[in-house]
């Protein structure tokens, strides 16, 4: 792969698209432009590589009955997967809420990420366009009608970001957390600038109920939390270990420190999000408010964006009002 000179790369790109700005003395080369263009110009092989990640990697029940969703890549297998997941954690028992998990989810299929938010429709129809293509939401008739909480970060690319979109407009309770998505829910077209590489450039914007063009600078989150993606990929492979700038700390096990554990932890810098005393033995960081961020084994939830989302399903379950009628009435109240 040749990069051609800063000029050339220039002069390419922007008669291409001449709303670009041209280099400055920021840029050192080539390549460091061209980045810097995101995302009107794609040049990071991870965006421009083809939908290769399964539809949907992971679910699984969170002690409180908290269900959860990881979307691998957003295409045709996308919705049918994401019904049968909710259809089996319902078969638990009723769902307390839901974390769509879409950090680092990805997929150009635009249709399959509207028609996908439509399972967790019941807050009415919503349209969404991109160039002549049209497509609207569909209330869902047994739409699961619990907190949704969608997880966001800057590798929330393309189709993902548009299904966050939609679900955080047709869900009645839902909220987006994370760092803002990377704002290329548009098209593109590929020019090559060189023999031997091929950039893709930005056509058109997603367009989104309002009328506004998708945001070039990601969706923003309605909580922001600061994570760093190194350390959301270590946490994407075991949300339960401890994590310090991607790398698993050595787990520890209760009981009387000796010496050289004592100096260990000395030399380790805390975590932004660490307690300064140990977690309670059940695993729970907050042991007084009933959260769901522990498994079983009484491990609990390490990932910030994770652990917060289930303490948010456990407080807006904690506050529901009873639903069931009182000891002692009977007949109707009307």
């Amino acid at each position: 792969m040749s990069w051609p000179t800063l000029a050339e790369l220039s002069a390419k790109l922007r008669s291409e698209l001449p709303s670009l700005p041209a280099p400055d003395t920021s840029h050192t080369n080539s390549e460091a432009y061209a980045r810097s263009l995101a995302p009107w110009v794609l040049s990071d092989p991870e965006s421009t590589a083809p939908d290769s990640a399964a539809a949907l990697l992971r679910t699984n029940l969170y002690p409180g009955a908290s269900g959860y969703l990881r979307v691998g890549s957003v295409g045709p297998a996308l919705v049918p997967a994401i019904r049968s997941a909710v259809a089996g954690l319902r078969q638990e028992g009723p769902l307390s809420g839901l974390v769509l998990d879409l950090r680092f989810a990805h997929g150009s299929d635009f249709e399959s990420g509207i028609a996908a938010a439509s399972v967790f429709a019941s807050n009415g129809t919503a349209e969404f366009r991109l160039g002549p293509n049209i497509w609207r939401t569909q209330r869902d008739p047994d739409p699961l009608a619990v907190p949704i909480l969608i997880l966001v970060n800057h590798r929330t690319r393309q189709a993902a970001e548009a299904l966050a979109s939609a679900v955080r407009t047709v869900a009645a309770k839902s909220l987006v957390l994370g760092s803002p998505t990377a704002g290329q829910a548009r098209t593109y077209r590929p020019v090559a600038v060189s023999d031997s590489l091929t950039l893709q450039v930005a056509s058109e914007a997603l367009r989104l109920p309002d009328g506004s063009e998708f945001p070039a600078a990601g969706l923003p989150p309605d909580l922001r939390l600061s994570v760093s993606e190194d350390d959301e990929r270590a946490y994407a492979v075991d949300e339960y270990q401890r994590v310090f700038k991607g790398r698993p700390l050595a787990s520890v096990r209760p009981g009387r420190l000796n010496e050289a554990e004592l100096v260990r932890r000395r030399r380790l810098p805390r975590l932004p999000f660490e307690e300064s005393e140990p977690r309670d033995a059940r695993g729970s960081g907050h042991p007084d408010t009933g959260t769901s961020t522990s498994d079983p084994a009484g491990r609990a939830v390490q990932d910030p964006a994770l652990a917060v989302a289930l303490d948010l399903i456990s407080g807006i379950a904690a506050d529901a009002p009873e639903t069931q009628p009182s000891a002692g009435a009977s007949g109707d109240s009307r």
